[in-house]
Parts: structure tokens; C-alpha cells; sequence
């Protein structure tokens, strides 16, 4: 941690002449090597508006600039005694007398220089190259940037607008509807923020109407689908006729009838489901859950403990085909809601 005077890697790094990288855990003095380094090349004679500092935060930039403003405002009324040996402990060489009247100057050096020392964010600095250059940079001339409320408020007014003129689009109404299946108004709002932030990625996807279809057979086959079918389309394929072991599931049936009376309930799942092919789809659901989970897991206990294993077989086999369905049908939600 930095205490006293510096170190002779602090100082090194200090060094104007020197081309430094810098990285080190919080608390050990990076901010104060910085700063020794600013002080140094000011020393040096050079203008204060040759020297850009760009720091990630404001918090960071405003440190700097009250570590720097700090100590100038102090050598501006030291004595040049003391100030002498201050200087020789911030560079480890002995001061020239230059530099010793030079540096009580440099306070009123940095107030005098348009725009004081250049410690920005590199948000702030990029603003400022804009304001300076707007017309190469293809904006508008004295432009604002909007802070989070107002963006916040904008993009909320976006997504109503989105919504509310959807259904004078066939396309955006549909697509609507299908992300917004199973999502409340915040969820739904955080979904379209994220796409506004990352709009430049889909952009780069969708370079024409046709390319959203592109997108879609290619999420079809990264899931393993055949094609991208819709959950119906794979739920009628399910419950078709020569899909499943009928035979093998009257056996089971059998096992179950005997049960307990959730076994029991189970056993007149199957019967429904395999007595009405025509409502093979509409029942699927209670069908399902005879076999999995409600998180599409194969459950452990199916049958009675007095089944045989021939039943239990059969039930496994079940079960390993039902699992695939399921992954089959969450894959098809997430093409049909990424490509909507």
C-alpha cells in the first residue's frame, strides 16, 4: 500500500519519459502514481491543455483532479526549501532551481489554461470530440445528450407506441403476442430494452425481410429440429398413431389400475388418452404428467412396487420419448420467440 514517499516502481511509473502499464489491486496507490505523473510532465513545461486523463468514472475523474488541484494549491504558498525537498522525494533525483520556481506557478498555470486539465470520463471526452466535430461525425450541431430518466422515459414511450400501433401491423401484432406470452408488463419492457441495446447485433442478422426466415432455419437446426415446426405440429407428430408403444401402455395401464389412488388416476390418464385419438392433443398435458415432472423430468416412482420389470421397461422407454418431445417443444417457444 502507498504510505510515505514513494517507491522506486512508483516513481519509474511516474516518469514522464516513460511508457508505463500500470495494474495493481484497490488501496495500493495507482491513483496517486497518476497523479505523481501529471505533477511531473507539468514540470516539465508542458501546457496543461497537452495532457488527457480518461478514467472510467466520474467518481475517479473528480479524485484526480482534486488530488492534482490539491497539491498545486499547496506548493503555490510552501517555501522553496521545503518545496525543494518535496520535489526530490516525488522524482528521487535532486531539483533544479528551475523547477523549484516553476512549480509555485503552476496553479495558476492550470486555472489560466482554457478548460483546466483535461481529467474526463471517456464518455465526456467522446462527447466532446462530437461537439467539436459534429458534422464529421454525422449529428446535429449543438446537440444534449439525455441523461437515464429521459432515455428511461423516451424508451418507455416507445414501447407503448410499439404495442399500441402494433395491430395496424399483421406482422408486429403476431410478433408481439409471441414474445409477450408468459411475460408481465416489466418483464415484456425488459425484453425490448434489451433488444434496443443490442439492436446493432440484430442488425448485422437482418439485412432484409427474407433474412428473419434465414435466422429462423438456422435457431431450428442449432435446437435439432427437423424444421421449425410449432408446438402443435410437434404435439400431433407425438401423439400419432405408431409413436408410442400402445400395446406397452395397456400393460402399464394394467399395473397401474391396481395402485394407489394417484396410480389410479394415472392409469385413467392413459386410457383417456389412448381411448380418443382425436383428443390425443387436447389431453396431451394430463398424459405428460403421468410420466414427468412439471419441470419435464422423468419422475422416479410410476408404478406399484409389485409391477414387474417388463412394465417398468416400458414405462422408462416412455418416459426417455416424452423427455425428447419436451425439449422439442421448449425448443420450438425459443425459435418462435427469437425470431419474432
Amino acid at each position: 500500500m502507498k504510505t510515505g514517499l514513494p517507491t522506486s516502481d512508483q516513481r519509474g511509473a511516474a516518469d514522464p519519459a516513460c511508457s508505463a502499464w500500470v495494474t495493481a489491486s484497490a488501496g495500493t496507490g495507482k491513483t496517486h502514481v497518476l497523479a505523481d505523473r501529471v505533477v511531473r510532465l507539468l514540470l516539465t513545461g508542458t501546457p496543461p491543455g497537452r495532457i488527457l486523463c480518461l478514467t472510467f468514472t466520474r467518481a475517479a475523474a473528480a479524485e484526480m483532479s482534486n488530488r492534482i488541484a490539491e497539491r498545486l494549491a499547496r506548493w503555490s504558498r510552501t517555501a522553496p526549501g521545503e518545496l525543494a525537498v518535496e520535489l526530490e522525494d516525488l522524482t528521487g533525483e535532486p531539483t533544479a532551481v528551475e523547477r523549484v520556481a516553476l512549480a509555485p506557478r503552476l496553479f495558476a498555470r492550470v486555472l489560466d489554461a482554457p478548460g483546466g486539465l483535461k481529467i474526463l470520463t471517456i464518455h465526456a471526452f467522446c462527447q466532446s470530440l462530437l461537439a467539436r466535430f459534429p458534422l464529421e461525425a454525422g449529428v446535429a450541431p449543438h446537440f444534449s445528450v439525455l441523461d437515464e430518466r429521459s432515455a428511461a422515459e423516451f424508451m418507455h414511450a416507445g414501447h407503448a407506441a410499439l404495442v399500441a400501433g402494433g395491430g395496424r401491423d399483421a406482422a408486429v401484432e403476431e410478433a408481439i403476442a409471441a414474445v409477450a406470452v408468459g411475460l408481465n408488463e416489466g418483464s415484456f419492457s425488459q425484453v425490448i430494452a434489451e433488444v434496443a441495446r443490442e439492436r446493432h447485433r440484430l442488425l448485422h442478422l437482418l439485412r432484409g425481410p427474407s433474412d428473419a426466415a434465414a435466422v429462423q432455419r438456422d435457431l431450428a437446426q442449432h435446437f435439432r429440429l427437423s424444421s421449425p415446426a410449432d408446438e402443435a405440429t410437434i404435439c400431433a407428430a407425438a401423439c400419432r398413431d405408431g409413436a408410442f408403444d400402445a400395446l406397452g401402455l395397456r400393460r402399464v395401464w394394467e399395473a397401474l389400475r391396481t395402485g394407489s389412488p394417484t396410480q389410479r388416476e394415472s392409469a385413467e390418464a392413459i386410457a383417456r388418452w389412448l381411448g380418443d385419438p382425436a383428443g390425443r392433443e387436447a389431453r396431451f398435458g394430463d398424459y405428460r404428467r403421468v410420466f414427468l415432472t412439471q419441470h419435464g423430468e422423468a419422475r422416479k416412482a410410476v408404478l406399484p412396487k409389485t409391477a414387474d420389470e417388463a412394465a417398468r421397461g416400458i414405462v422408462a422407454r416412455e418416459q426417455e420419448r416424452l423427455v425428447a418431445v419436451e425439449q422439442a417443444l421448449r425448443a420450438s417457444r425459443v425459435v418462435a420467440r427469437t425470431t419474432a
